[in-house]
């Protein structure tokens, strides 16, 4: 579990940093996002391996980070592969930002809280 915490740790400031760029009206850095994301599915992934072996307590923070990964995964296409390049629609809504940043924050107390108890 100390594992799966620490990758998702990495993610975070990842994520922290692509949060600043965002909101500074920056364009997110594709190998930072790559690695974020990569970082935060290895550790949906050990969580899902964990769930799987039984410990059935984790698969609520185990469906949180889907769904954090599912609008991270949005948020990427839209800002990296869309169409619409060379118009500013591309860009992903902030709110969009926002929500997936304090579902991710929420998603890692619980599983913080759960190792711990």
């Amino acid at each position: 579990m100390i594992i799966i915490i620490s990758l998702f740790v990495i993610a975070a400031v990842m994520g922290l940093i692509m949060l600043v760029q965002i909101f500074s009206n920056k364009k997110p850095d594709k190998i930072l996002a790559y690695s974020h994301g990569l970082f935060a599915a290895t550790s949906i992934g050990l969580l899902l391996f964990q769930v799987l072996s039984g410990e059935d307590d984790k698969l609520v923070n185990l469906l949180m980070f889907v769904f954090v990964a599912l609008i991270g995964f949005y948020m990427f296409y839209r800002e990296f592969y869309s169409k619409q390049t060379i118009s500013r629609q591309s860009e992903v809504p902030k709110a969009v930002v926002l929500v997936h940043a304090l579902s991710a924050v929420i998603a890692f107390t619980l599983l913080i809280i759960g190792y711990l108890n």
